[in-house]
């Protein structure tokens, strides 16, 4: 886990006047981004996770 500390040392000029609430939500954005990044990279990787399958249009048949 990312401490608030560790936020504060990796730009300590632009997080002097953030609040501790402030830094838990720029920290859990950091998570959410990650899980983000690591469930494409996964999908990419495996396929998708969703018993459907990815749900992209992979032909050009339903196009406008």
């Amino acid at each position: 886990m990312l401490s608030l500390n560790s936020l504060k040392k990796i730009d300590p000029l632009n997080t002097t006047n953030l609040t501790d609430e402030e830094l838990e939500s720029i920290r859990q954005s950091f998570y959410d981004f990650g899980q983000l990044m690591f469930d494409d990279w996964h999908e990419q990787k495996f396929g998708s996770k969703s018993p459907v399958g990815s749900l992209t249009n992979k032909s050009d048949e339903h196009t406008m």
